[in-house]
């Protein structure tokens, strides 16, 4: 939701770039990972990319993805 909203649209390279800021400041406040429910829309609606993405981000700080 953080990045495209509620939109079935891809996230722009600018999108990413932002939801990959906030994971990275979330891992280090604190958070052990990163998680999605691809079953429900929003989350549906993300791509591989995206996912990827973010997983990469939530990986250089030691967490992990779960969905």
């Amino acid at each position: 939701i953080w990045g495209v909203g509620w939109n079935d649209l891809p996230a722009t390279n600018a999108q990413i770039a932002d939801m990959r800021s906030v994971v990275r400041e979330a891992m280090e406040e604190g958070a052990w990972g990163l998680s999605t429910g691809l079953d429900y829309p929003p989350g549906a609606y993300a791509s591989t990319d995206e996912l990827v993405a973010l997983s990469e981000e939530t990986a250089k700080l030691g967490g992990f993805y779960h969905t």
